[in-house]
């Protein structure tokens, strides 16, 4: 995960700094120790904010521009020597930020320091290490483009459903998990709405799969272009489908459930097909289980398909049920 990774990073760095620290303070380098010292003092700091907040974004920016700029002084002040800690302080850079904002940090840093260099340098010596340093940066940036456009396709492809593009029960589940633990720190309400199209067997049977596909594709798009952003679609499996609705008390989720069953109707008056949907409707309660959850709402779905279906319906927890 992102944040393994970046408090790996971070490990590695403090490693780093904290050596080099203490042996340039026994031997006088008091400039360069006092920049690494802070170094290391920030990077403590950003690995105890990840840790308890879980956060990367934030910690990962500042603590590439902490290397490649804490780098970069100490290259000024102690010299050529100190120039091959660039090489992997560039290549961790792009594990920490997007490419983009990686390569301008490091371009940045490479013609910053190219003046002194340069002075220090005879002109093949910068030469070589000019073109092997901007190598070593365009080929990290590479690399890592395309190491984060294959992460994140497999991603939709791990989380999402490939016929519908709604949430799969993957993702369904971790967003559960998600909304319930932002309930217990804030207790904000959330609500869950679990829907099923009416009759579907019968448009597969009279129709063909091929139209039942489209069907379903059609009224992911209805539900999509109703609900919020901050919402969240899912298939659940074959025909019926979750939404979850954050900040929503039942009585906002029973009015989103209600509208969902008007728009998915008269699309279907409107394209020949009928289709509807049964919903049941189900706000979150304290100390619930996931499986609980998903059974009120399940029985406030079950309970619409009995009374004729196309109807919202709210669901029942498990010692409120019906005989």
């Amino acid at each position: 995960s992102e944040e393994l990774m970046v408090m790996a990073l971070g490990i590695i760095c403090l490693c780093g700094l904290l050596p080099f620290a203490i042996i340039r303070f026994a031997r006088g380098d008091i400039a360069i120790a006092t920049i690494e010292a802070i170094g290391a003092v920030v990077t403590v700091g950003l690995l105890v904010s990840v840790y308890r907040s879980g956060r990367t974004e934030f910690t990962g920016l500042v603590l590439a521009m902490l290397s490649v700029f804490g780098i970069s002084a100490v290259i000024y002040l102690g010299g050529i020597t100190e120039v091959y800690f660039l090489y992997p302080t560039v290549i961790a850079s792009y594990f920490l930020l997007a490419p983009n904002v990686a390569l301008a940090v490091c371009i940045v840093a490479m013609f910053g320091l190219s003046p002194e260099l340069y002075s220090r340098m005879e002109a093949l010596e910068f030469g070589r290490f000019f073109s092997s340093m901007l190598a070593c940066v365009l080929f990290s940036y590479a690399f890592a483009t395309i190491r984060n456009r294959q992460r994140d396709e497999l991603f939709h492809l791990s989380t999402n459903d490939g016929l519908t593009g709604a949430g799969n029960r993957r993702a369904m589940d971790q967003k559960i998990a998600e909304l319930i633990e932002g309930f217990k720190r804030n207790h904000s309400a959330v609500s869950m709405l679990m829907l099923d199209l009416d009759r579907f067997k019968v448009i597969n049977d009279s129709h063909g799969h091929a139209l039942g596909d489209q069907v379903l594709k059609e009224v992911t798009t209805v539900i999509k272009a109703r609900i919020r952003t901050t919402d969240a679609l899912f298939r659940y499996g074959g025909d019926e489908f979750v939404v979850l609705v954050p900040n929503s008390n039942l009585e906002h989720a029973l009015g989103v459930a209600e509208d969902l069953r008007s728009l998915v109707e008269a699309h279907g008056a409107m394209n020949g097909t009928g289709v509807s949907i049964s919903i049941g409707v189900a706000e979150y309660s304290q100390d619930q289980l996931p499986a609980e959850w998903l059974e009120s709402a399940d029985n406030g779905l079950l309970e619409a398909k009995r009374n004729g279906r196309n109807q919202v319906l709210r669901g029942l927890n498990t010692d409120q049920k019906l005989d």
